[in-house]
């Protein structure tokens, strides 16, 4: 709860800041605010267009699925194609998911998100 509450702060934030003259649009702010919230993401920010640029694609675990739907957003407003599986993944849907991250490019795949508890 702490996080949703933190990550919709932050958006609001964001937002205000948008419409009180920045520079950035009020996506760009969010994921500006988001990056350098936290050092972790300041390095996924950089590092992930770098890995893209090689034609490589990457694999992000996570015990939690909070954490994955704040990722997910990242990734989602920065435009990188994504795919997820948790634990709510039906089976079938889980399969597809996979031979899309499997068989195509990083243009159509480009970031599989995974939750340790997605196994069963």
């Amino acid at each position: 709860e702490g996080l949703e509450e933190d990550v919709g702060l932050r958006r609001a934030v964001a937002l205000s800041a948008a419409g009180a003259g920045s520079s950035l649009a009020p996506k760009e702010a969010e994921v500006d605010l988001l990056v350098r919230s936290c050092g972790k993401m300041v390095l996924l920010h950089k590092l992930l267009p770098k890995l893209r640029s090689e034609g490589r694609r990457v694999l992000i675990f996570s015990q939690f699925t909070r954490m994955l739907d704040v990722l997910e957003d990242y990734l989602r407003a920065n435009a990188w194609p994504v795919e997820r599986i948790d634990g709510n993944t039906k089976s079938r849907d889980r399969q597809a998911a996979i031979d899309r991250f499997s068989t195509g490019t990083n243009e159509q795949c480009f970031v599989f998100l995974l939750s340790t508890r997605a196994c069963g």
